[in-house]
């Protein structure tokens, strides 16, 4: 709160304060006069409490000078002559500093809990927005599994459309349970990392045949070198990673367009980008868009989804020693989804045991 307000102005209060305490005391002279110091208390407090220690203590001094001129002897002179005056503004000097500390001690905690209050609302709001966006997303593929499931149990003929959607939203409802356990464990820092030698190429051809199987909209093609790229990875994750970025770019380019998938050899490392021709990103959005239950708002309205696929691609990216970012130039503009893995063949060499090694996606990483 104090660091909000202008510095000119914390200090202005508290030169107004000890202003208005004065002529307030100089109409009052003959109630105040045993005792002069008493009202710049006030004073003091107000200026810590709007301004901080130090306004306070500029307001401290500015009552001991006003005390002193005004109200000790000789008066209109800064120069005290009964010691048990110049005992008594040093006395006044001394507990209004510990009346400013207290003050800012007091305030500083309030404010404290305040943010404190105020996070703790947030947390409680986002809970009871991700048990609805779970609800939601489990009732709507849960809703189909039934209709269709009451439709043969009617006697119908077969039907393969039925039995298409209900493996659909089977899937639907298993990827969604899969991405909150793997949250769970990442927040743990339990999740496996099981690295094996893995060609990326024929990784990312299974990944798009399967985003393909998703949207007869989109025209999703690979450029990728006819030599083998390979790494010492964990093949499952990153499945998960492409898959999610498939399924994001699809996601968000619901009019359709081509989405282009590539991998290039940079020095030692492997770069993979999915650029789609969808709305683009706000500016922005794009520093929280890796952020755990993250949607962005202009699309969280008309798209499902937890907010939980771009998070968990970061985990596992950041887990092989990688790192993943996304680029768009604006609204309109589409965007561009790349991470980076390190070609490490050495460690595959290493591993005595010649199968996999298995690590921890520690949390935070």
């Amino acid at each position: 709160m104090q660091a909000a307000q202008p510095q000119a102005l914390r200090y202005g209060v508290a030169v107004a304060a000890t202003a208005v305490i004065l002529l307030v005391s100089l109409a009052a002279s003959p109630l105040v006069e045993r005792i002069p110091s008493i009202p710049f208390f006030s004073a003091v407090a107000i200026s810590a409490w709007f301004g901080g220690f130090g306004p306070a203590l500029v307001a401290s001094v500015l009552a001991v000078l006003a005390v002193d001129y005004f109200f000790v002897d000789p008066v209109y002179a800064l120069n005290p002559e009964d010691p048990s005056d110049v005992i008594s503004l040093v006395a006044f000097l001394l507990i209004a500093i510990v009346i400013s500390y207290l003050n800012v001690h007091l305030r500083n905690a309030r404010d404290r809990a305040e943010a404190a209050h105020a996070q703790a609302e947030l947390a409680v709001r986002s809970r009871d927005d991700f048990i609805a966006t779970v609800v939601h997303d489990l009732r709507t593929p849960l809703t189909s599994i039934k209709g269709y499931a009451q439709f043969m149990a009617r006697g119908e003929p077969y039907n393969q459309r039925a039995v298409a959607v209900i493996l659909q939203q089977a899937d639907r409802m298993g990827r969604l349970l899969t991405d909150l356990g793997d949250v769970s464990q990442l927040r743990a820092g339990q999740l496996p990392l099981r690295r094996a030698q893995v060609d990326l190429v024929p990784l990312a051809h299974d990944s798009i045949d399967q985003a393909r199987a998703l949207s007869s909209k989109h025209a999703i093609r690979l450029e990728a070198p006819k030599a083998p790229i390979e790494g010492w990875w964990d093949r499952d994750r990153l499945v998960q990673v492409l898959e999610n970025l498939l399924a994001n770019a699809i996601k968000y380019s619901p009019t359709g367009g081509e989405i282009m998938v590539r991998i290039e050899s940079i020095g030692e490392e492997v770069k993979v980008s999915v650029q789609d021709q969808g709305p683009g990103i706000p500016r922005e959005a794009l520093p929280h868009l890796f952020d755990r239950f993250y949607r962005v708002e202009a699309s969280a309205r008309s798209t499902t989804g937890l907010g939980l696929g771009l998070y968990i691609a970061k985990s596992f990216v950041e887990a092989h020693g990688g790192r993943i970012w996304v680029e768009s130039k604006g609204p309109g503009q589409g965007s561009t989804f790349a991470f980076t893995l390190p070609c490490r063949q050495a460690e595959a060499k290493s591993d005595a045991s010649g199968g996999s090694r298995v690590g921890l996606v520690r949390r935070g990483e």
